[in-house]
């Protein structure tokens, strides 16, 4: 069977991308369902192999969700072909995307705050880089809820098992 490819993508990878990718990796091993997916983050404007904004790291350590190992890498046209769903953090990153796809990418495109949690109203996930720890905070909300409206979008099987 054909894996998920699943990439969300930011600026420069350093926070809400690394969050986001942290944070569906969690919630597909707690259901058991790793082995369907491909997973990853990006950004338009990557800085190669950085690791993530030392508050996004706290942020998430805080939730029990590991993203210290992750690096950042910028966002080429094959991910376009190569990802069945592309999660943007804002309509810039939407543009930017859409300016490198490749003829016959078959990615979808996606919002992550306004297509998978319209409850905020928001189109966008605001960037919290070199802010205070409450926008982090803030933030890091807003990608729970958009990471968990995706996930429940696909309809996929209930847990088969949980692991931790």
């Amino acid at each position: 069977m054909e894996k998920i490819g699943v990439l969300f993508v930011c600026t420069a990878n350093i926070c809400r991308s690394p969050m986001a990718e942290g944070y569906f990796r969690q919630l597909v091993a707690q259901r058991g369902l790793t082995d369907l997916f491909e997973i990853d983050s990006a950004g338009t404007d990557g800085y190669d192999n950085s690791p993530p904004d030392w508050l996004a790291c706290e942020i998430t350590d805080q939730a029990k969700v590991n993203i210290r190992s992750l690096r950042s890498r910028q966002v080429l046209p094959g991910d376009l072909r190569r990802f069945d769903y592309v999660l943007a953090m804002t309509a810039y990153h939407v543009a930017s995307l859409e300016a490198i796809r490749p003829p016959g990418a078959k990615a979808r495109i996606h919002l992550l705050l306004k297509d998978f949690a319209p409850q905020w109203k928001l189109e966008n996930v605001p960037d919290p880089y070199q802010s205070r720890p409450e926008h982090y905070q803030r933030v890091w909300g807003f990608i729970r809820d958009g990471v968990d409206g995706f996930l429940n979008s696909l309809n996929l099987p209930p847990a088969v098992a949980e692991t931790e």
